[in-house]
C-alpha cells in the first residue's frame, strides 16, 4: 500500500500512518452503521477490506 500511496517502500512512520488511516475508515463506517465490510489487518501482508 505504501508503494501505491507514496511511490516507495514503507518506513515505520508511513506504516503508522496507514494504521491510523485504517482506524479512521472503520470509525467512519461505524458512524453510518455500515457493518458489511471492515478494514482488517492481514498480519505480514497488509490491510484488506473484508
Amino acid at each position: 500500500m505504501c508503494w501505491k500511496i507514496w511511490g516507495n517502500g514503507g518506513t515505520n512512520s508511513r506504516k503508522s500512518q496507514l494504521s491510523i488511516l485504517a482506524k479512521r475508515i472503520n470509525e467512519k463506517l461505524d458512524e453510518y452503521d455500515y457493518t458489511e465490510k471492515r478494514v482488517r489487518t492481514a498480519w505480514g501482508k497488509g490491510y484488506i477490506l473484508q
